[in-house]
């Protein structure tokens, strides 16, 4: 199921993505983000569908000045977690001097998550739905937004938990 989530959201967002973002490999931003992103144990062992739709503003440099989660359902410590960006100066082929620029990134933990009644169950087409609702208000918010066409999560492990 999160397997079938994943892949519908790729697909939207990379129809929705600009040209100029399809070009830029994201790969070591997104490796920096793997290796700051933190949060409690309690975090990682929820298996609700967690996820952040992160909004970072840059000043002209290209350096990320605040960054925010713009999802309300997103769990406080995550809205937090993301603090670690501000004062990233992204490369200058990124082109993102003084841009507002949205990305998706998500907890993956189906093999740590402890289970509950209480769990909510998302379906695939739920997902893509509240991602792309996220998207659109920051899109009528800031229409030359940049909107990185990748998903991205964080993943854990039984061997990763203390």
């Amino acid at each position: 199921m999160l397997i079938a989530r994943i892949i519908g959201v790729v697909l939207i967002l990379s129809m929705c993505s600009t040209v100029n973002a399809q070009k830029v490999n994201y790969t070591p931003f997104f490796t920096m983000i793997g290796r700051n992103f933190k949060v409690s144990d309690s975090v990682k062992n929820n298996c609700n569908w967690q996820y952040a739709v992160v909004l970072v503003k840059t000043n002209l440099k290209g350096k990320i000045t605040s960054s925010s989660v713009v999802n309300d359902n997103a769990p406080n410590e995550m809205k937090t977690a993301f603090s670690f960006l501000n004062n990233y100066t992204f490369p200058t082929n990124y082109k993102f001097s003084n841009k507002q620029i949205a990305f998706y990134y998500s907890i993956s933990n189906p093999q740590v998550c402890i289970p509950k009644d209480s769990d909510i169950k998302i379906l695939p087409e739920e997902a893509i739905s509240k991602v792309l609702a996220d998207y659109h208000r920051i899109k009528q918010q800031y229409p030359h937004a940049v909107i990185i066409p990748e998903i991205r999560s964080q993943g854990y492990y039984p061997k990763e938990i203390d």
